[in-house]
């Protein structure tokens, strides 16, 4: 068995590089396995690449959006459900109200401390696939 399907295998979608990069290297400081896509269409080809075990999706991307991203996610048949963490500069209720009802695991108000992102992730991957559920976060401040 190759030693990267043994490290939890994480997308980030953010079509602002920065961001990008410094979730990339947070999460891969804690040993996660990080692809990128900077747009929805990137990030379609990712999921069928690499079947990822989390997605962080910010809402304002090119090609689609983050929460019909994470509805098309949490809508496919899967036996192991793959979590979605929805990030957004915008956190108005009605937002992060649509981002819950699309079926995402977690939604962080950016700025967002990365210590508060490794945890929410840390709790979702820990959860049995089955018994997932939505993981409440700091997300209006």
């Amino acid at each position: 068995m190759s030693p990267q399907l043994l490290v939890p295998q994480l997308l980030v979608v953010d079509d602002d590089r920065p961001i990008r990069e410094v979730i990339t290297e947070a999460l891969t400081d804690e040993g996660y396995g990080v692809h990128t896509a900077a747009d929805a269409r990137e990030a379609v080809a990712q999921l069928r690449r690499i079947r990822p075990d989390l997605v962080i999706a910010d809402v304002a991307i090119p090609y689609g959006d983050g929460i019909s991203l994470c509805r098309m996610i949490c809508r496919t048949p899967d036996p192991v459900p793959t979590p979605v963490v929805v990030i957004s500069a915008l956190a108005h209720p009605a937002l992060v109200n649509r981002a819950y009802q699309a079926g995402a695991a977690a939604f962080l108000a950016k700025p967002f401390d990365l210590d508060e992102l490794v945890e929410c992730i840390r709790r979702l991957l820990a959860q049995p696939p089955a018994s997932r559920e939505a993981v409440p976060s700091s997300m209006f401040r």
